[in-house]
């Protein structure tokens, strides 16, 4: 409520998207998505290039893997949640 309320500039956290075979991660200004059961994770800087045309996966690998990382954990979370768990 606070970042809808403009109360604060950056989420505390990473929030996750999830739908059929798309999957994103969006960690304020980077997003890290899939799209396609069998695609590859690519990664955005959303500020830069907010029509996300230059893959940075490469280029930067400490954050694509802390975000690959935030994905799988929140993504994991998630299958627990439809197991009868409660989100973390």
């Amino acid at each position: 409520l606070p970042l809808i309320d403009c109360e604060m500039q950056r989420r505390p956290k990473g929030i996750g998207f999830q739908a059929r075979n798309r999957v994103a991660w969006i960690d304020n200004r980077h997003k890290l998505v899939r799209e396609g059961r069998n695609a590859e994770l690519q990664l955005y800087d959303l500020t830069a290039d907010p029509g996300e045309t230059k893959d940075l996966s490469k280029t930067k690998p400490k954050l694509f893997a802390r975000l690959t990382a935030d994905l799988e954990a929140w993504r994991a979370s998630c299958k627990k949640s439809l197991g009868g768990a409660d989100y973390k």
